[in-house]
């Protein structure tokens, strides 16, 4: 009998990006997509990461802020100048 082969991860949809998300501690994070529907929304552990995938623009919330590192696009992304007391609200085209 034949095994099936492993099944090859689908391709991205079109318009499709991917968020992935550090955590040096304990945080919060909720992620809309450009139809306003929550894609993810959910508190994270210190040393996990998370990957989130949508259509931009995302409205996203970050709690405790200056603990999570964001890759979007592929490319770092600096939460800082959006962080407010501990909180980061901001929009990702």
């Amino acid at each position: 009998a034949q095994t099936a082969a492993p099944a090859a991860p689908a391709p991205a949809a079109e318009g499709v990006v991917h968020l992935v998300f550090r955590f040096e501690g304990d945080s919060w994070v909720e992620v809309r997509d450009a139809g306003g529907a929550i894609v993810y929304s959910g508190i994270n552990g210190a040393g996990s990461s998370r990957t989130v995938q949508g259509k931009p623009p995302f409205a996203l919330v970050v709690g405790n802020a200056k603990q999570v590192s964001l890759d979007y696009r592929g490319k770092p992304y600096d939460l800082t100048p959006h962080v407010r007391v501990s909180v980061a609200r901001f929009t990702l085209e």
